[in-house]
């Protein structure tokens, strides 16, 4: 229902230090009341990047971004229907649980897991499974 969509060219929410500014977004104008947000959030970054649509053509982004393995902050809605308000976003936290990570380029490649059990990271290779510490963990992330 596209009347309950608002886009938005930019607004920041936070306080002090941690006041983040979004510069552009869609939002639904009504959150239900109660309902949080959820406890897992999925992210998929684009690697792959094509010309013209063209498979030949295609590369692979292999900037670093910096994956923070605890604290991400995420601007969510509160839950009301009034028009959006400079500040009515809520900051919610979330902490790096897996990734994966490509190993290679299009024309071929292997792709290794990683995931927290508790305090302690763990990488999957094929059928191999090892504990990594916290700083290959990070490292890694900053590659998926």
């Amino acid at each position: 229902d596209r009347d309950r969509v608002e886009a938005m060219e930019s607004c920041s929410f936070g306080d002090g230090s941690k006041k983040l500014k979004v510069n552009g977004a869609a939002r639904v104008r009504q959150r239900i009341e109660g309902e949080l947000p959820p406890k897992l959030l999925p992210i998929c970054l684009q690697r792959w990047c094509f010309q013209n649509e063209s498979w030949e053509s295609g590369q692979k982004n292999n900037a670093i971004v910096h994956a923070p393995m605890a604290g991400l902050l995420v601007p969510v809605l509160s839950p009301r229907s009034e028009p959006f308000e400079d500040g009515e976003l809520e900051a919610w936290s979330y902490d790096l649980r897996s990734f994966v990570v490509h190993i290679g380029d299009l024309n071929g490649g292997h792709y290794r897991a990683y995931w927290r059990k508790g305090a302690q990271w763990q990488c999957v290779d094929n059928d191999v499974a090892r504990e990594i510490s916290l700083g290959e963990a990070q490292h890694e992330a900053d590659k998926a």
